[in-house]
């Protein structure tokens, strides 16, 4: 793809790092996932990059404008919290073995802080909006981000799992009703005569 797409060898670097990123999470010596790393490489590969990048090999231009850059970050956010309800999920499991973020504040503060993820994350989708077509992929995911917080809220250890997928593919959703899907669809629906 971005030989196709003309895009610089510093994007090929870039692939090559995410790569890196993904396999030491456990892999390696010292795996940076076990010593609390996680939050911070998956905000990075996840929301930035993956964001801004794929602008970048798109529309072959970099592009820092709050229309962009809160969405990276939202998206970023969002991928931290499905990283951070598996590992208060794992608590008990990753003792002595890992030392999340969870483990190192307390399954009460992983919870506050996984509340500030989902609410900034969705927050800076909204704030980024530009049309009616992204404030309402919004407003249609967020009864499903409330619903998965709850969740995380009133349950303990495996029965946090049916939250995991929950939060997967809400994130999904509103990442494709964002970009493309729902101002597609309203497009449509405002050139009919």
């Amino acid at each position: 793809m971005v030989v196709v797409s003309g895009s610089p060898w510093w994007v090929l670097l870039l692939g090559a790092a995410a790569i890196w990123a993904a396999t030491h999470y456990t892999l390696g010596e010292k795996p940076y996932g076990y010593i609390g790393l996680g939050d911070l490489f998956v905000f990075i590969f996840f929301g930035l990059v993956s964001v801004l990048g794929s602008y970048f090999v798109v529309a072959h231009t970099i592009d820092f404008r709050i229309w962009l850059l809160a969405p990276a970050v939202g998206m970023g956010l969002l991928s931290v919290a499905v990283l951070n309800v598996n590992n208060i999920r794992d608590m008990q499991s990753d003792e002595g073995i890992r030392r999340t973020i969870p483990l190192r504040i307390g399954v009460r503060n992983a919870r506050i802080y996984h509340t500030f993820l989902i609410v900034l994350g969705v927050a800076s989708f909204f704030f980024a909006s530009v049309a009616l077509a992204q404030i309402v992929a919004c407003c249609i995911t967020v009864p499903f981000f409330v619903w998965h917080l709850y969740g995380v809220w009133t349950r303990e250890g495996r029965r946090l799992d049916p939250m995991l997928p929950l939060l997967v593919i809400t994130t999904f959703v509103l990442a494709v009703l964002y970009s493309g899907v729902m101002p597609l669809l309203l497009g449509l629906l405002n050139s009919r005569p």
